[in-house]
C-alpha cells in the first residue's frame, strides 16, 4: 500500500483555503488553463482508497453547472475537505456522493442516476438480503473512485497529455498498477483503459474489468439486472458478495 499511502500524503499536503485550488506541484504541469476551474476543489478521488476493496477509475470531473453553489454550502465543503484529508472519522459514507444528506448536489445526481450506483446499491441489497439503507453504507465503505486528473475541466482534452507530467496524476497511476499487482482490490476501469495501463474489455480473475472502447462514455456500474449493458457492476456485486 506504500502508493496509495504517498498519494494520500500527497493530498494533505494541499491547502483547501485559498484559491486558485491547484496543487503547487502540479502548477507547472497546466496545459490551457482556461479550460479548468481552479475555483472548485480538486477530486483526485472520492472515498476511502486506503480501506475500499473497489476502485473505480475514471479521468477527470467535467465542470458542472451545480458546482459553485455545491460548494457555497458549509456541510458539503467540509465533507469535500474531509475526502482530500482521508479522514472519515464519524461518517455513514466515506464516498460522499452516495450520502442521501447531500441529495441535492451534483456529485450525488451524477453518480446515483448517470452512473448507476443507484441501481447497484438496490440489486446488492436485494442480493445480500440487508436493507437498501444498509447496502448504500456498505458500498459507501467499501468502493472508492479514482481520478487521473484531479481538476474540474470544461473538457477532457488534456487529459492525456497532462496526465503523463502531472506529479498528481503519477501517484495516482502508481497507486493503481500496486493495486492491480497486489491483487488486493477489485479494479473496475469505465473509461479509457489504456491511460490506466490496462487493455479494453478485460477480465483477469474476476478482479480487473475494463469497457470497451465504444462504452467508454456511456458505460455505467448498473447491474444487467437493472438494465445495465456494461460489465461493471455485475462484477462489483460479485465481488462485495464473495469477499
Amino acid at each position: 500500500m506504500y502508493a496509495t499511502e504517498t498519494l494520500i500524503e500527497h493530498w494533505r499536503r494541499f491547502s483547501p483555503d485559498k484559491k486558485p485550488y491547484l496543487h503547487p506541484a502540479d502548477a507547472p504541469h497546466v496545459f490551457d488553463p482556461k479550460n479548468f476551474e481552479f475555483d472548485l476543489l480538486p477530486y483526485p478521488f472520492v472515498g476511502d482508497i486506503a480501506g475500499a476493496d473497489v476502485w473505480v477509475l475514471m479521468l477527470n470531473s467535467n465542470i458542472g453547472h451545480r458546482d459553485e453553489l455545491d460548494e457555497e454550502d458549509p456541510l458539503f465543503r467540509e465533507r469535500q475537505r474531509a475526502n482530500l484529508r482521508q479522514d472519515f472519522r464519524g461518517l455513514d459514507y466515506p464516498l460522499l456522493s452516495l450520502d442521501p444528506v447531500l441529495r441535492g448536489t451534483g456529485t450525488y445526481q451524477y453518480y446515483n442516476v448517470r452512473n448507476g450506483f443507484h441501481d447497484l446499491i438496490d440489486v446488492y441489497g436485494t442480493r445480500a438480503g440487508i436493507p437498501t439503507e444498509d447496502a448504500r453504507k456498505a458500498i459507501a465503505r467499501r468502493v472508492a473512485v479514482l481520478q487521473l486528473l484531479p481538476y474540474r475541466s470544461k473538457s477532457g482534452q488534456y487529459v492525456e497529455k497532462m496526465s503523463g507530467v502531472m506529479p498528481s496524476s503519477r501517484l495516482v497511476y502508481r497507486a493503481v498498477q500496486e493495486a492491480v499487482s497486489l491483487k488486493h482490490k477489485l479494479v473496475v476501469v469505465p473509461r479509457s483503459a489504456p491511460l490506466w495501463g490496462l487493455k479494453y474489455e478485460q477480465n483477469i480473475d474476476g478482479r480487473i474489468i475494463t469497457y470497451r472502447a465504444d462504452q467508454a462514455r456511456s458505460g455505467s456500474l448498473k447491474p444487467s439486472s437493472a438494465g445495465g449493458r456494461c460489465a461493471g457492476g455485475n462484477a462489483i456485486i460479485s465481488w462485495l458478495l464473495e469477499q
